[in-house]
């Protein structure tokens, strides 16, 4: 079977580029003949190691630099929307593949050079018309009507499977477009993580250190979690921000602001570690008594599944898909993200977990053992179903 995956960057570090990677690269070893469509292509050093095992692209020759417009729908949805369809398109005439899965989060592009192959949707943070509205439902709505995405309407009634990475998107994504998509065709397949190599060099003795890993970025509370820990206070503790560094913006200019307050702070106990390893991760996950982060809109949240993968319970927003994935006082923590003293509450985690061995412990194998369920085996058994079934659909 021949399957063309379509991703917006092959260059950029994020969960929907990871999940494509893992998709492309576990395809592939269960036989299946696999090509890739992207924006950007793979580059040594920066991408998932995992897109280099894929022989087959497609790339344009150039795109323009998104900061030469402001708004998010000029450089998205106008320049990369259009040089990705001729790729696709590109992609059907040489390559013929039986299935395509889009793992984009936007889409009109199968309609725009009218792609004929079996078309998956795979919906990684927002629903497209959500993230171009500001994730409002009634906005998104009406201007996706006024302003007309007609071929975002027109894919999406001709998807045959539109796959959801929590059931909180699935939730946010039929809500959308119910009226053009019936429920059947929505599928909820979870994120996976490498659940075993995180079972590896297993430290006797941890840190006392509160951990942020992922990508630069406001929406991930990181100033919270900064704020945070100096009222933990705890002596002899640490804060590691290992954090993957995009140079576009707007992540390029909240890293620059984020290097002024840690320049500001001049608190020797907050490291910061730039674009980390896949063994440097494991490493930070390993040696910590807590992850940290705080989005309420956090669609899945890998990086919450793969702490508890490395036995490191998470202290996160309750919200978003972490509602899926955390079990409040037994795996990690959930805040309410409506209290006032969110960040009281968070310090209050971290100082017992950095202090209490007896419940850091507990807590420690329950979601080492809650996140094996995430583990990629899974995640690619549920992808082959889907694509199977897919193919006996057309």
């Amino acid at each position: 079977m021949k399957i063309a995956i379509s991703c917006q960057r092959a260059d950029f570090v994020g969960g929907a580029s990871k999940m494509a990677a893992v998709l492309a690269s576990s395809l592939k070893k269960e036989g299946f003949d696999v090509a890739c469509v992207s924006l950007r292509g793979p580059i040594k050093g920066v991408s998932f190691p995992e897109f280099h095992e894929i022989e087959r692209w497609y790339t344009p020759r150039f795109i323009l630099p998104t900061t030469l417009f402001k708004g998010y729908i000029n450089t998205l949805y106008y320049q990369h929307y259009f040089l990705l369809a001729n790729q696709l398109k590109k992609c059907e005439k040489e390559f013929r593949p039986d299935v395509v899965i889009n793992m984009l989060a936007w889409g009109g592009t199968y309609v725009l050079r009218k792609i004929n192959a079996p078309k998956i949707e795979y919906i990684q943070t927002w629903p497209f018309d959500s993230q171009v509205f500001h994730q409002s439902t009634f906005w998104a709505r009406v201007r996706a009507g006024a302003l007309c995405l007609k071929d975002h309407r027109l894919t999406l009634r001709k998807i045959h499977k539109i796959i959801c990475n929590s059931k909180y998107t699935e939730k946010w994504s039929y809500n959308l477009w119910s009226h053009l998509v019936p429920y059947e065709k929505f599928v909820v397949i979870h994120p996976c993580v490498d659940w075993e190599k995180f079972q590896h060099h297993r430290p006797e003795i941890r840190q006392k250190r509160v951990c942020y890993v992922g990508r630069l970025c406001k929406e991930k509370g990181i100033d919270l979690v900064i704020d945070a820990f100096l009222k933990a206070n705890v002596k002899g503790s640490e804060l590691v921000i290992a954090g993957s560094v995009l140079n576009f913006s707007p992540y390029k200019e909240y890293y620059l602001q984020f290097k002024e307050k840690m320049i500001r702070l001049g608190d020797e106990r907050i490291k910061l570690i730039k674009n980390p390893s896949d063994e440097e991760i494991i490493d930070i996950y390993n040696s910590s008594r807590c992850f940290a982060n705080f989005n309420p809109l956090e669609a899945f949240g890998m990086c919450v599944v793969e702490s508890m993968a490395a036995g490191t319970p998470p202290i996160v927003a309750d919200g978003g898909g972490q509602r899926e994935t955390v079990v409040n006082g037994v795996t990690g923590f959930r805040i309410n993200p409506k209290s006032n003293n969110v960040s009281e509450q968070m310090a209050n985690f971290m100082r017992l977990l950095l202090t209490n061995d007896q419940i850091f412990n507990k807590m420690s194998i329950q979601a080492r053992r809650h996140a094996a369920q995430f583990d990629k085996s899974e995640f690619v058994k549920k992808w082959i179903e889907v694509l199977e079934s897919t193919i006996g659909l057309n």
